[in-house]
Order: C-alpha cells, then structure tokens, then sequence
C-alpha cells in the first residue's frame, strides 16, 4: 500500500512518556511493522527497564497515527586521548558501553509497513537537521541493515563505519518445499562430518533436545549456558558475551518476560545424559534467532557440539512451521556451513561536518584504514 499526500508523516522528538506509556505505543506500531525481535517490545521494553535510562523519542505520525519510532540518548564521546570530542546521538541504545554490550542487530527505526525504507530515510535525515536534535555531532546506528547506509550516504554527509558483518540464515519454507530433510541439503562434507558427530555422541546415549518449559527451567538453562560460554571464549583470550555484568542482568529478565510470550527459547541438546550444549533462541513471528550458545567441548575436535545442537534446533523449527532459522552476524564458520548469506549488518555514526571529524577522518585516511584508529570513552 502507498501512503497518500495526506499521509505524509510528521517527525519529531519527543520527550519520554514512560515505560508503560511506551509499552502501548511500541507494541501498537509493531503490530504494524516488518520487525524482529530486536525492534520488539519484549527486546526494548526489558533493555529500557535494565538500562533505567530516560531517552527522547523520535517519532513519525500521520493523520494522528504513531508510524516511527525510535529512542534517543545523547553521550558525550572523547576519542585520541580527548583530541577529538564528540557529541553523540545513539539510536536504541544507551550510550554506554557498559550497558551497550547486549549487542541489538537488525536495528533501526520501527515503521508502519506502508512506509518501509522511505521513512527510515526521512528520520534519519531528520534528526541531523532538526534544531530539536541539536547539540548532536554524530548520530550513531549500530547493527542496521545495510539499506541504512544508503539512507545515510544519500544525505552527503560523512559517514564513519565501525563494523559491518554477513548474516546467515536457513529458509525453512525452502526446505520444506525441497522435502523438509534439511541434512540432506547440507553440503557433502558438512551431512558427513555431522553424521560422525551424531554417532559418536550416539555411543554415550540417544541424543536429545530439551526445550525449557517455565521461567524457572529457562534461567537455569541460561545460567548454564553463559557458563559454558564464557569458559569457552575467557579461555581464548576474550571477554565473552556474558562478561559485562549487565549483560546477564538484562537477559535474565529477558527471559524471564518473554519467555511466557513465546519470544525467547532456551534448548538444551544431551547424549543420554551427558550435557553437549545449550542454545538461546529469539523467536519472533515465525522467524528464529540463534543469539547465544554454550557447548560442552571435550577432548575430541570431531566431535562438533556446535553443529550437532544447531542442527537438532533447525529441525526443530522445521517441525514447529518457522518460516527461518537466523544465526545472525558474525563470520563464524558454522554460520555458513550451516546457513546460507542473509543481509549484511552495518555499525555507522553519520557526522555532521566538524573540523575535529574531518581531521580525524583525514587520519584515518592517512592510516590506509577505514576503522576507528583509537578507542573512544564516554565522559
């Protein structure tokens, strides 16, 4: 459907109206809008609660009806030891690091369907030339798909890009209609190597999946699941998904909101009794999101936990009708062994045009390098 010339919707920030006043209003719009879970109440309305931010809100109404949404807070960012300083506006995030470490992908703006990329352009522009928006020297989008940086170029100003990333996917309606047997469209040596796997998990006991039934159920399965995580990842040098204390915090209750709601699964896979991993699992709308995992690793590298669970929840899904299985960002060889590429995923600030950016951006040149050259602090 086209909007018609009275629809053309009206942009403004606005003043945060509280959480359950936003609550209403989100969940109406998303009702109305291509999402995930990440532009869902279930995601926002825990990370708003956590978070205990008060942000401003970017909105788009037409004919009095709420299409765009957004929410704002501002930080102020010192990178190159304090030379350069920055006046930042983030879009659905905390402007901490502290805080921001859960990692939303598949961000934006939330907009009415009739609307689509049309209006993700118009509030993006918006919010750099709004007076309302000011003092604002980048406005930064961490985790949008990639039509965000188009939107972002078409303005003509600068753009600083920290990251961009693949995305993988199964299409399970695809699978469905080549027979529903998702090993056997695996490649040659992936069905072999998953086979292998499968059987030598076999000799300690049937292999089994267990979906966590109640809250209470779920958050020992994550608990034991960030366990495994971050012994896997601390043991290689990094800090892990759940390092940042707020980050346990935040799916904690995650999980323990949307759960009830059928927004998030937690999976365990066991060989009889033995433990060989766990998965966290967005779900939202027939569409899945592998956004966690922990794995049992043992003595033998053939032994693949991660392909073994992944594969038991594809076929999962595939039995519960989910139209697609998302392993999201990352470059993770058992993303792309297992799926196929989806969208790619971009982390951008759209500057405003400042002496101290130019020049930062001149040096970044000069480095022969497109990413940031030095870390950057909130004040």
């Amino acid at each position: 459907m086209t909007a018609s010339v009275a629809e053309v919707p009206v942009l403004a920030i606005e003043p945060f109206p509280g959480l359950d006043a936003l609550g209403a209003w989100w969940r109406d719009l998303e009702a109305r809008a291509d999402a995930r879970l990440f532009l869902a109440w279930p995601w926002v309305g825990a990370f708003l609660a956590e978070a205990a931010i008060v942000p401003r809100l970017a909105t788009a109404r037409a004919d009095g009806l709420l299409v765009g949404l957004g929410f704002l807070q501002d930080a102020a960012l010192r990178r190159h030891r304090g030379l350069v300083r920055s006046r930042t506006l983030f879009v659905n995030q905390a402007g901490d690091s502290a805080v921001d470490c859960v990692y939303p992908e598949y961000n934006g703006f939330l907009v009415d369907r009739r609307f689509g990329a049309g209006l993700e352009a118009r509030m993006m522009s918006f919010l750099m030339q709004s007076p309302q928006a000011r003092p604002c020297d980048e406005l930064r989008f961490a985790g949008v798909p990639e039509r965000y940086l188009d939107h972002a170029r078409a303005t003509g100003m600068a753009v600083r890009i920290h990251n961009d990333s693949g995305t993988a996917m199964v299409d399970l309606d695809a699978v469905r209609r080549a027979g529903g047997d998702y090993v056997e469209q695996l490649s040659s040596n992936r069905r072999y190597q998953l086979r292998r796997a499968q059987r030598q998990y076999g000799t300690v006991g049937p292999l089994a999946l267990d979906a966590a039934a109640d809250v209470t159920a779920a958050l020992r399965f994550l608990d034991a699941l960030a366990d495994l995580h971050q012994r896997y990842w601390t043991g290689r040098g990094q800090p892990g998904a759940f390092g940042p204390p707020f980050a346990l915090r935040f799916h904690r209750r995650l999980v323990a909101e949307a759960l009830p709601q059928g927004a998030v699964e937690l999976l365990r896979v066991r060989a009889g009794e033995q433990v060989v991993g766990y998965l966290y699992n967005l779900v939202w709308r027939g569409w899945v999101g592998a956004y966690a995992s922990g794995f049992a690793y043992g003595d033998d590298p053939k032994a693949t936990p991660g392909y073994v669970c992944y594969a038991l929840a594809v076929e999962r899904h595939l039995a519960l009708g989910s139209r697609a299985f998302d392993f999201m960002a990352g470059e993770s060889r058992y993303k792309t062994s297992l799926g196929k590429p989806g969208e790619r995923l971009v982390w951008f600030d759209l500057q405003q045009p400042r002496l101290a950016l130019k020049l930062e951006a001149m040096l970044r040149r000069w480095k022969g390098s497109a990413r940031p050259v030095a870390a950057e602090q909130e004040e």
